[in-house]
C-alpha cells in the first residue's frame, strides 16, 4: 500500500465509489492525497476539479488542470 500509494489513490479518486473514497480517506494521510491530485497527470478535468475545490487548492497547484498538459493532453481512460 505504501510503495503504490499514488496508483492506488488516483484509481480511487477517479473510479471508487462512496466507501472506496472512505477507505482511502481512512488508511492515506490527508497530505498523500493532496499531493497525489497536486502532482497527478492521470486525473480526470472533472475529479480534478472537485479535490481541487475540496482542499482548497489553486488551480497552478493542481498539475493536470495547467494549460499545457490539457492542450497536449491524449486520452489516458477508455471513456
Amino acid at each position: 500500500m505504501k510503495r503504490n500509494a499514488t496508483f492506488i489513490v488516483e484509481r480511487l479518486l477517479e473510479m471508487g465509489d462512496d466507501a472506496a473514497l472512505h477507505w482511502v480517506r481512512a488508511n492515506y494521510a490527508e497530505e498523500t492525497i493532496k499531493e497525489t491530485v497536486k502532482n497527478s497527470r492521470r486525473l480526470s478535468r472533472k475529479t480534478a476539479r472537485f479535490w481541487q475545490a475540496f482542499f482548497g487548492l489553486e488551480e497552478e497547484e493542481v498539475r493536470c488542470l495547467s494549460r499545457s498538459y490539457r492542450q497536449a493532453e491524449t486520452p489516458l481512460w477508455p471513456y
